[in-house]
C-alpha cells in the first residue's frame, strides 16, 4: 500500500499507519498495467502516478507477485524504462538491454515504437570474422587486435550480432607444414590448420611476415594498417582502397562517392576505430605520395589527405575538420585548422593556412609528423615536413568547443576531394596517430616499403 503525499508523491504505506491514520480504510486501486516486452517472458508491472511518465513506477514482477496479481500474460509494450540501449562499432544494428539482462536485437521498426532512443556506440569493441572461415571473434578492442573466439552461447546471448567481415587480421601469417600438404595459419585470434579452399580465398598466401600481397578494402570494412584498425570509407569499385602490412594506396576517379550524403565530394578514406581526448597531447605521422591532376578540383575542394575531425552535437550543422592535411589545386600541400569556442557550432568557422609546401603532388614522397593539442580556447600544433618544422602555432582556436563523447576527435587518411573527372592516387605508409611521442621520426623518417 501507498499514501499520496501532497497528492503527488507515493510513500510505502506501513500497517500501523494506515489502522492508525485511515482506520484501516480500503485502499484505492492504483492505475497499474502489467506489461512485458515480445521477446523476452519478464512481466513488469508499471504504475502510473500522478505527475506524469518521469514519475510513474516500474517493478520487475517476481513469481509472488504475480501470483497476488492473478498472474496476468503481460501486454506487450514497446519501451520498458530501465533498458539500456546500444550498438556495437562494428555493425550500424541497435540492442536493447533490458532490465532483466536479456539482450535483443531489434529491428527498425520496433526501435521507431520505442520511440527511437539514441544508442551509446561501443566505440572500441564488436564482433568480427575473416570471408574464408566460420568463427566469429568478440573482440574487446579493435584499436589493438584484441579479442577471442566467440563460443555459440555466447553469441546467442548477444542476440547474434552481425560480425563485421575483416580481409585479414595484422600479424596473420600461412605457413606450409612440412610433409605434408597443410597450411597453418596461425594469428592472435586464430590458430589452425585451414583447408585448400579457404587458402585459396585467402589469396594463396605464405608470407609469414606479411599478410600477402594488397588487399582490397570494401566499404564499411574493418582492415589493419601499421597495427591499427580502421573503417573502410569509399565507393564500391574494384581499386578505391588497397592496403598491405604497412602501406595503403587510395584511388579516387570521377564519381567515386561513398554515400550518397556526400553530395557532390567524392572519396576514398581509412577511419581510424574509435576516439582520443580533448586538450591532450596527440602525434601523428605519415609518409604519403601524391600524383594526379589535383588542377581541377575546386579552390578549397582539394583532396584531404588526413584529417582531425569531431561528429556534430545536437543542433550544430557543419563542422569542416580541426586540421586536415589538404592538396590544393596548385598541388601545394597545406594545413588547416579551424575552431569555435561557441557550445553549438552553427556558422562554418574560418580556415587558418598554417603552411603550404609547394609541388606536393609531383610523385615523391613527403615525411610528415605533427603533435597538436586541440582546444578552441587554446589549442596547439606543431608540424615537421621532410624534418623541418613548418608550423608553431601557441594559444590558438584549433577544434571545438564540445562535451560529448560521441564528438570526441577521429583520425582518417585518404582522400576526400571536390568532384572532378580526373584520377588522382595517394599512397600512404608508416601512418601512426594517438598518444605516444613521435618526434623521433623528425630526424629518422621510417623508410618506404619495398615494392611500392
Amino acid at each position: 500500500m501507498y499514501e499520496l503525499v501532497d497528492n503527488t508523491t507515493p510513500v510505502p504505506l506501513s500497517s500501523t499507519r494506515w489502522k492508525a491514520v485511515y482506520g484501516s480504510a480500503t485502499p484505492i486501486p492504483t492505475d497499474t498495467e502489467y506489461v512485458k516486452y515480445d521477446w523476452s517472458p519478464t512481466l513488469y508491472a508499471v504504475t502510473r502516478w500522478p505527475g506524469g511518465e518521469s514519475k510513474w513506477q516500474w517493478d520487475r514482477m517476481t513469481y509472488d507477485f504475480q501470483r497476488r496479481a492473478g498472474f496476468p500474460a503481460g501486454v506487450p509494450i514497446a519501451w520498458v524504462a530501465g533498458t539500456s540501449v546500444y550498438r556495437w562499432a562494428t555493425s550500424d544494428e541497435i540492442f536493447f538491454l533490458a532490465p532483466d539482462g536479456r539482450r535483443h536485437r531489434v529491428s527498425a521498426d520496433e526501435w521507431q515504437r520505442a520511440g527511437s532512443p539514441a544508442a551509446q556506440t561501443l566505440s572500441d569493441e564488436g564482433f568480427i570474422k575473416l570471408p574464408w572461415a566460420g568463427e566469429v571473434f568478440r573482440m574487446t578492442s579493435l584499436s589493438s587486435w584484441t579479442g577471442y573466439q566467440a563460443a555459440w552461447d555466447e553469441q546467442k546471448r548477444e542476440d547474434f550480432p552481425t560480425p563485421s567481415v575483416v580481409q585479414h587480421i595484422p600479424g596473420e601469417s600461412f605457413t606450409s607444414v612440412e610433409g605434408t600438404s597443410d597450411i597453418k595459419y596461425t594469428s592472435s585470434l586464430l590458430n589452425r590448420t585451414i583447408t585448400y579452399s579457404q587458402w585459396r580465398a585467402a589469396g594463396f598466401p605464405l608470407d609469414p611476415t606479411s599478410v600477402g600481397p594488397l588487399v582490397l578494402a570494401n566499404p564499411g570494412q574493418l582492415v589493419g594498417v601499421g597495427g591499427r584498425t580502421y573503417r573502410a570509407q569509399s565507393a564500391s569499385t574494384s581499386y578505391s582502397i588497397k592496403v598491405g602490412p604497412n602501406y595503403s594506396r587510395f584511388e579516387v576517379r570521377g564519381g567515386d562517392q561513398w554515400v550518397a550524403s556526400d553530395g557532390e565530394m567524392e572519396r576514398a578514406e581509412l577511419a581510424r576505430v574509435g576516439y582520443y581526448p580533448r586538450d591532450t597531447d596527440l602525434w601523428g605521422a605519415f609518409d604519403v605520395r601524391v600524383t594526379g591532376d589535383v588542377s581541377k578540383t575546386w579552390d578549397g575542394g582539394g583532396p584531404n589527405i588526413s584529417q582531425i575531425f569531431t561528429n556534430v552535437e545536437p543542433g550544430e550543422k557543419n563542422k569542416p575538420p580541426a586540421i586536415a592535411f589538404k592538396i590544393t589545386p596548385a598541388g601545394a600541400l597545406e594545413v588547416h585548422t579551424r575552431g569555435d569556442k561557441n557550445a553549438i557550432t552553427v556558422t562554418t568557422p574560418r580556415t587558418v593556412v598554417r603552411t603550404s609546401i609547394p609541388n606536393a603532388n609531383d610523385g615523391r614522397v613527403i615525411h610528415v609528423v605533427y603533435r597538436t593539442r586541440l582546444n578552441a580556447f587554446g589549442g596547439e600544433l606543431d608540424v615537421w615536413i621532410d624534418g623541418t618544422r613548418v608550423v608553431r602555432s601557441r594559444d590558438a582556436s584549433i577544434g571545438y568547443n564540445d562535451t560529448t563523447d560521441d564528438s570526441l576527435p577521429q583520425f582518417k587518411f585518404g582522400q576526400y576531394r571536390s568532384a572532378t573527372s580526373e584520377t588522382i592516387v595517394t599512397e600512404f605508409a608508416n601512418v601512426d596517430f594517438g598518444t605516444a611521442n613521435l618526434l623521433g621520426r623528425v630526424a629518422n623518417p621510417l623508410p618506404w616499403p619495398e615494392g611500392y
